[in-house]
């Protein structure tokens, strides 16, 4: 694939960054990622906890990609109910930026709107990378 400015892969021709990644530190939770280069988007699903201990946190986001990164809006869906059509909304909850140094690590660095929250987190891949995966370059 072809570097972007920065001198890295560009992230919209490289679905191989999706899957599943966290951060060694704070385990029992993480993100999961899908490049979708059709729509040069970045879908994330987030796995976290809230401020009170066994309360879990999920947020959601899709966001446009430029080059090595991309932001997306962070949501956090309520009103289901499993394996239910029941009516579910979604509140905005901040945004969080996406950037990969290799195959395997990134960082997330995230706003939150509703606690406010912010910070940088670093992750690693779970799984080995995909063949499809390009390095920076």
């Amino acid at each position: 694939h072809p570097p972007s400015a920065a001198g890295t892969a560009a992230l919209s021709n490289n679905p191989g960054l999706g899957g599943t990644r966290f951060n060694p530190a704070t385990p029992g939770q993480g993100f999961m990622l899908e490049v979708v280069p059709a729509v040069n988007s970045l879908a994330i699903g987030w796995f976290t906890w809230g401020p009170t201990a066994g309360d879990h946190f999920w947020m959601s986001g899709l966001g446009p990609i430029t080059g090595d990164s991309a932001t997306v809006q962070l949501q956090r869906s309520s009103g289901g109910l499993f394996n239910s059509p029941a009516a579910v909304s979604s509140t905005t909850t901040g945004t969080a930026t996406f950037r990969f140094t290799d195959c395997v690590r990134g960082t997330v660095t995230f706003q939150r709107a509703d606690t406010g929250e912010s910070g940088t987190i670093p992750i690693e891949r779970l799984t080995p990378p995909p063949a499809a995966c390009s390095a920076p370059q």
